[in-house]
């Protein structure tokens, strides 16, 4: 199982109990579609190519709930607690490297590394 799909089975478990394992086989089916056209992402060696099963994945479960009937607004609000669940920090090691860019700025070192850029 890809490591990002279980952002996905949570939001979703929480959102829809009673149907989560029928919804699920829709987003796996519409996944299955949509990965035709990225499955070169896997070998490349572009970044931006290697989140491209991710957004595949995501559209996938746009789909689904699109079919499903979903308004927009409902929508919108599950794409968001994925992606946020996906991005927030995993560790407080995670937490201070994200913080220390802004910490070093205005030390001598920071000013150092800014000038040399």
């Amino acid at each position: 199982m890809k490591t990002y799909r279980k952002y996905f089975l949570n939001t979703l478990k929480a959102h829809f109990p009673h149907t989560f394992t029928q919804m699920m086989a829709e987003v796996e089916t519409h996944y299955q579609h949509i990965s035709l056209d990225s499955n070169f992402a896997a070998t490349s060696t572009n970044p931006i190519d290697r989140r491209l099963d991710f957004s595949a994945y995501f559209l996938a479960l746009i789909q689904t709930l699109d079919e499903q009937g979903e308004p927009f607004e409902r929508i919108r609000l599950i794409c968001l607690e994925v992606v946020t669940d996906y991005i927030k920090p995993k560790n407080q090691l995670q937490t201070l490297l994200k913080k220390l860019p802004v910490k070093l700025m205005n030390t001598w070192f920071g000013q150092y590394l800014i000038k040399s850029l």
